[in-house]
């Protein structure tokens, strides 16, 4: 997280920057969150504390100065708010990464600062008087397998949101119902889910071995050449792997955060694969969420309405 000089960026930058710092100095107090819960209790305008961190570190350079995120490495701090559906949604954000949730060898990891990063969230959630928390990337399914929280609103709406992803991808490229899915990851937290609302569909679980590297018993070869489309709900990188055993005719739809790098767009580009990507719900944000979410919010940040539309971009 701390490697790498940060860049100095542009003046917008350092605006924004600027900005979180203050908003934080100036409002990040329980008794300030105390007066607006009055409030929110009877006008139920805001719905949800929704916590993110960044996968990499240009995503955390685009928050905030290196100094700042190293104070809020455990506590969420205010990044933001939403607007879904004429609901308010509140953001905060942490600066830690997947490396300090997960360790395969320590399944203890953090679990201190885990579970007091879940009380402090629900603690602003109940001042607040909002009806939910949310948390982003690999976060909740960690914490509903060390059994830190038990909740996992995140995991349908993100599902439901896939599947509309998946149907509007087809739609665009002119593929079939009956066209062959593939789950990247699909024994994981979300994959599960998902495998199970896909049951009638015909559906390749590929599971993601520890530390890497091709599960070559569960890659279906047999679909090589054929029209197929790969959901990707593994980790950053992890694509990669894989990226090579890909054909022309296979398209992938990406759920991942981040969304795949230059090198790995351009190297799926010159095999001729057309890369999807899951932009999130569409929603109004302030500030906007940076780079490829630019324009809607992560999906495990929204609530699941029946208006509920997900958005979609090609990257190469």
């Amino acid at each position: 997280m701390e490697s790498g000089k940060p860049k100095h960026g542009g003046i917008r930058l350092h605006f924004g920057r600027m900005g979180m710092l203050a908003v934080n100095l100036l409002f990040r107090h329980d008794a300030l969150f105390w007066l607006v819960g009055r409030l929110n209790r009877r006008f139920r305008a805001i719905r949800a504390v929704f916590v993110a961190y960044p996968v990499t570190q240009e995503y955390a350079d685009a928050y905030a100065y290196r100094w700042v995120q190293r104070r809020c490495r455990w506590s969420p701090w205010l990044a933001g708010i939403y607007v879904q559906n004429g609901m308010l949604g509140l953001m905060t954000v942490i600066s830690s990464s997947d490396d300090y949730f997960f360790h395969p060898a320590d399944p203890n990891h953090n679990r201190q600062h885990l579970e007091a990063l879940v009380q402090r969230t629900e603690r602003i959630r109940q001042l607040l008087c909002a009806e939910r928390t949310s948390f982003a990337g690999i976060l909740p399914g960690v914490l509903q397998t060390r059994g830190i929280r038990t909740d996992g609103l995140e995991l349908e709406v993100t599902a439901e949101a896939v599947i509309r992803a998946e149907t509007k991808l087809r739609a665009e490229i002119g593929y079939a119902e009956s066209t062959p899915l593939i789950l990247l990851g699909g024994n994981g937290y979300i994959g599960r889910r998902l495998a199970e609302r896909l049951a009638h569909r015909e559906t390749y679980v590929v599971d993601v071995l520890p530390g890497r590297g091709i599960n070559h018993e569960t890659w279906p070869l047999h679909l090589q050449d054929k029209n197929a489309i790969l959901i990707n709900l593994t980790k950053k990188a992890v694509i990669s792997d894989y990226m090579r055993l890909f054909w022309k005719e296979l398209v992938l739809l990406n759920e991942v955060y981040p969304e795949p790098s230059a090198d790995e767009i351009t190297f799926l580009s010159d095999i001729g694969v057309q890369v999807y990507h899951i932009v999130g719900i569409k929603a109004g944000a302030l500030p906007r969420f940076p780079r490829a979410y630019a324009g809607g919010i992560p999906c495990c940040a929204a609530w699941n309405t029946a208006d509920m539309e997900v958005l979609l971009s090609r990257l190469n």
